[in-house]
């Protein structure tokens, strides 16, 4: 019994080098496939050539199936090899591109918070026909600071009026299109027409300087050489 398991195995291994050595033929694939001593994997890479010729027209007449399974093992492993390297390049410029965008945007962010506006005063101006202001007038006074290293032309924003519990009163625009030098403060004044049917109108009118809580949210700056940054 014992010789008889050892023939058969003998038999087997025979049979699976035979194939192996066989060259490429109409009918190899089918042996190759029927062969209990070529491993799965091996059946797989010859299969993957036997498509691959077909795909690209190329010709396995003359080379073993030993051969085949070796040439399409190596590539695969150079297609899987490129693969990898487009892939791993493709994320090396992606996030260089990623960092390269990461520092212009703090870059812009240091810029636009180098730029301080405060609210310094609010004085209203009542409705008065005979100077042809026919509504309530209600002026502000600024402060702006250029805390950045260099000279602005010009600053857009928008200024925010909050109450004391931080809820929003009123946001109007604020545009200065006057040099600041760098490090530079200036003064600017800027009004706003009341509409009495307005609450929000209303609202500011009669809050008192002190209990404003006043932002500035700055969207455009005009540096000095004329170049335009906005958020």
């Amino acid at each position: 019994m014992k010789k008889t398991i050892i023939a058969l195995i003998s038999l087997a291994l025979i049979s699976g080098c035979s194939t192996l050595d066989q060259k490429y033929s109409s009918g190899i694939k089918e042996k190759v496939n029927s062969n209990t001593s070529i491993s799965e994997g091996d059946k797989k890479l010859f299969e993957s050539a036997v498509v691959n010729a077909e795909k690209t027209n190329a010709t396995l007449e003359g080379q073993k199936v030993s051969e085949i399974i070796l040439n399409e093992r190596i590539r695969l492993d150079e297609i899987k090899k490129k693969e990898e390297d487009e892939k791993r390049k493709r994320e090396e410029e992606e996030k260089k591109l990623r960092e390269e965008n990461e520092r212009k945007e703090k870059e812009k962010a240091a810029k636009f918070n180098g730029i301080s506006v405060s609210l310094v005063g609010k004085k209203l101006y009542p409705k008065d026909t005979d100077k042809w202001r026919f509504s309530d007038v209600l002026d502000f006074s600024f402060s702006i600071t250029n805390n950045n290293d260099f000279d602005i032309k010009g600053i857009k924003g928008t200024t925010i009026y909050n109450d004391i519990f931080d809820a929003n009163i009123l946001k109007i625009n604020l545009s200065y299109d006057q040099p600041i030098k760098a490090h530079e403060t200036v003064d600017y004044g800027g009004s706003l027409e009341l509409n009495q049917f307005m609450d929000e109108h209303n609202q500011l009118k009669n809050t008192e300087l002190d209990k404003i809580k006043f932002q500035f949210d700055p969207k455009i700056i005009i540096l000095g050489d004329g170049t335009k940054i906005e958020k």
